[in-house]
């Protein structure tokens, strides 16, 4: 693969939609301990449906997302070999009801502790917070970007900071840390934006 993308032929390998991805092998893991915080990196899904103007994932992925099978990653996750694993999706909460049905097979295996990425308002859902939390996760990280909606407005970020600080509020109501991620100087940002 590495070659076919040093020749620029990344359509068929890497966003190729001919590309069935629960076909794709999984990770060879041999020899791997990965990170002690964050746990075994999973990616469940390719892509993001949204279109925030400072992330290249859209344009990369053509604002498509690629989901795998519930039974393909659950498989995957009881390969690695350790119970402690990060969802690295974009949005792992992209599709409601595939998060909580992959959740509710975690929590039928039992004894995974593990994180995932989330945009804040989708956590106001009690449900999902309750199937995220009952299935071992601990952690929901949040691309929130900023506190400015002004900012929020100019970067197509399409949510605004009453909904993300409402998902926040009810993650934690459920026992879920968040961490949020923001970027300071956003495109055409002020410094009363920046303060915000």
């Amino acid at each position: 693969a590495i070659l076919e993308i040093i020749n620029g032929n990344t359509d068929s390998i890497i966003k190729g939609k001919s590309v069935n991805v629960n076909e794709c092998p999984f990770p060879d893991y041999t020899g791997f301990t990965g990170n002690r915080t964050m746990g075994m990196p999973i990616i469940s899904s390719r892509g993001c449906c949204f279109d925030c103007s400072f992330c290249a994932s859209s344009d990369f992925w053509e604002r498509s997302w690629r989901p795998r099978s519930v039974d393909n990653v659950i498989e995957e996750l009881q390969s690695i070999g350790t119970k402690q694993f990060m969802f690295e999706d974009d949005n792992f909460t992209t599709h409601r009801g595939r998060a909580i049905a992959i959740c509710e097979r975690i929590k039928d295996i039992g004894g995974y502790v593990w994180q995932c990425a989330s945009r804040a308002e989708s956590l106001i859902d009690d449900e999902l917070c309750w199937n995220l939390k009952r299935a071992g996760c601990h952690t929901v990280w949040l691309g929130v970007e900023t506190l400015s909606q002004d900012s929020l407005d100019r970067c197509n970020k399409n949510t605004t900071v009453e909904k993300m600080l409402a998902g926040i509020a009810r993650a934690h109501a459920h026992g879920l840390n968040t961490m949020s991620q923001f970027i300071v100087g956003l495109p055409d940002d002020t410094e009363r934006n920046i303060l915000e």
